[in-house]
């Protein structure tokens, strides 16, 4: 367990059942990832702040789950979730990724199974990113379950919430989240296979046809 520590660089987490808890990671672009696990690693992060350059994402790799985390001032990606990858209430906002990086918030790599985001705040910010981007090349996905995106206030971006195809997963569920009118073309791009309930515009208008 790693407990109350000021990290400088990144983690990797290379064994089952690791706890990082109120810390700080700060980048300083030696390491690709924040915290990153291995195909041996998982992870459970909890009331901890990443910070600065991450030349990858803050957060990557599979069996992670965040709670109560704080993503601020990055050059890359926010966060990658890979298979059972989890992110609750926590915070994705002021990235500071060179403009023709085109960074997004919160990556759902390949055809990652059993991926939830739920309850936080993500904001982008302007450019050709998204908030939430379902990204089918990203890796080989060997789990079970939904990619489930639910009750999450999503702003930014291109496309705030978008799903690249072909290849896009075939079990993606998007309920309850709500939208910033600020994305350059549109809130929603997804594969007409998504199951869509009860997302909206913060002032509770629709949201436009996909």
């Amino acid at each position: 367990m790693l407990d109350g520590w000021e990290i400088r660089g990144g983690v990797v987490v290379d064994a089952p059942d690791v706890v990082v808890r109120r810390s700080r990671v700060v980048g300083d672009g030696t390491q690709p990832f924040g915290i990153v696990t291995t195909d041996r690693g998982s992870v459970r992060i909890e009331d901890v702040t990443l910070v600065g350059d991450f030349p990858e994402a803050a957060i990557g790799g599979d069996r992670w789950s965040g709670e109560r985390v704080e993503i601020t001032g990055v050059t890359g990606d926010g966060a990658r979730l890979g298979d059972s990858a989890r992110l609750r209430n926590s915070r994705v906002h002021d990235f500071a990724t060179p403009p023709e990086r085109g960074a997004s918030a919160l990556v759902v790599q390949g055809s990652g199974r059993d991926v939830l985001v739920e309850d936080n705040e993500v904001d982008v910010g302007p450019g050709s990113g998204s908030a939430v981007l379902l990204d089918p090349e990203g890796t080989a996905g060997r789990g079970e379950g939904p990619i489930t995106i639910r009750g999450n206030v999503l702003s930014g971006g291109r496309y705030t919430l978008r799903e690249d195809e072909p290849g896009a997963p075939s079990d993606v569920r998007i309920s309850g989240n709500r939208f910033r009118r600020d994305a350059e073309e549109a809130p929603l791009r997804v594969s007409r296979r998504a199951v869509l309930e009860d997302n909206s515009y913060l002032d509770g208008a629709g949201l436009p046809d996909w």
